[in-house]
């Protein structure tokens, strides 16, 4: 059997039930009208509000930074310069330049006699012999062949040697030869020739003239008694001979 026990509820103090629902659902509505109502105004405030122009603002002009100048340096004063000293040429090659100051003069003549080694007379009469070949060397500059006449200057001293080879056709020469400065006319005297050479030396600022007298070889025989025999090396049977 089923016993159901029922419980009886509190009495209202106003003799009924309270009804709580409707009350609060009123007063919220009530809020959010109110809160609705205050909000319209701003938003309409803040769609007609202009937007903000951006004021322009004036830039304060860049200063540029002045750069501070560098102080001008002085420059010392220039030193006086050193007069150059003049090199001391070689002495080897000075004494080589004034060496060249040297000549040699040779001439080859064919006369119908000896005329006592008058050096007038063999001038006068004698002509040049370009058909007698001769060699001239020395010095260590010099090497040359000629015929009947040689010369050359600007040379510097040494040893030279005139090679020479007397022609069947002429007998043995008289040799005359003079050395003195350079550019003046020399005294000349007779000298020897020993197998076809004649070497002499010369001096800085010395010439020499060679100047050999030929006779025909027919009057070969007749050379020899009178003059070859006599000739002493570097002397004329009669001394030196002047021109």
């Amino acid at each position: 059997m089923n016993v159901r026990t029922q419980h009886d509820r509190p009495p209202k103090r106003s003799g009924g039930v309270a009804h709580r629902g409707p009350t609060l659902a009123l007063g919220l509505a009530l809020a959010v009208a109110l809160l609705a109502a205050l909000l319209v105004p701003l938003a309409g405030a803040a769609q007609e509000a202009p937007a903000e122009v951006p004021v322009a603002t004036e830039e304060a002009p860049v200063e540029t930074p002045i750069v501070s100048e560098s102080p001008v340096v002085e420059e010392p004063p220039l030193a006086e310069e050193t007069p150059a000293i003049e090199e001391t040429p070689d002495a080897a090659l000075e004494g080589q330049e004034d060496s060249l100051t040297s000549a040699i003069f040779v001439a080859m003549r064919e006369c119908p006699s000896l005329y006592d080694g008058d050096i007038q007379q063999l001038n006068a009469n004698c002509l040049p012999a370009d058909d007698i070949a001769f060699d001239v060397y020395g010095g260590g500059v010099l090497q040359q062949s000629a015929q009947g006449y040689f010369e050359s200057a600007e040379l510097p001293s040494g040893q030279y040697t005139i090679r020479y080879d007397r022609p069947a056709s002429y007998a043995y020469p008289l040799a005359l030869r003079g050395i003195g400065p350079t550019g003046t006319s020399p005294n000349l005297a007779e000298v020897v020739i020993i197998d076809g050479y004649y070497e002499f030396g010369l001096g800085a600022g010395e010439a020499i003239t060679c100047s050999w007298y030929h006779l025909p070889a027919a009057d070969d025989d007749a050379m020899n008694a009178n003059v070859s025999a006599e000739i002493v090396a570097g002397e004329s049977r009669k001394g030196p001979i002047t021109s």
